[in-house]
């Protein structure tokens, strides 16, 4: 009977355990870092905003600091930004993400833009010296 109650346990044990997968892992991460780009938006923390990219971000023709300056103008523009519906698609080390790009101003006029159709910005990351980054499409 001693046996066969500390094999549940042991069967309870390993089903509650909160075993995350890398995917899982960089979905989290990913969403955070989204997180922290409406903190830094909120904040009008440009440095802070743009340290999610890196230096050699490259997208459609946009550069670092062709996204530097349009994200310097919403953030005169705009007061509010915010991600919904986002869905993070992980094939290590490259992450897709897709859903809609909220920005709000003080008037509280709000312009949606689908994620990455009408703004690219931030559907692309890469795992950069084990951090994700926001790299563009490079091709």
């Amino acid at each position: 009977m001693a046996r066969i109650t500390l094999a549940l346990c042991c069967l309870l044990l390993l089903v509650s355990c909160d075993v995350s997968s890398p995917g899982d892992v960089a979905q989290s991460e990913i969403k955070d870092h989204l997180d922290a780009m409406k903190t830094a938006f909120a904040l009008d923390d440009l440095d802070g905003f743009m340290s999610y990219f890196h230096p050699d971000y490259f997208h459609d023709g946009d550069t670092f600091l062709t996204v530097q300056l349009k994200w310097e103008l919403n953030m005169m523009e705009y007061q509010n930004l915010d991600f919904e519906n986002i869905d993070v698609d992980v094939h290590s080390p490259q992450a897709h993400v897709t859903g809609q790009l909220v920005l709000r101003d003080a008037e509280g006029t709000t312009v949606y833009y689908s994620m990455p159709e009408e703004c690219a910005e931030f559907s692309y990351w890469q795992l950069d010296d084990g951090e994700w980054r926001l790299f563009g499409r490079q091709y």
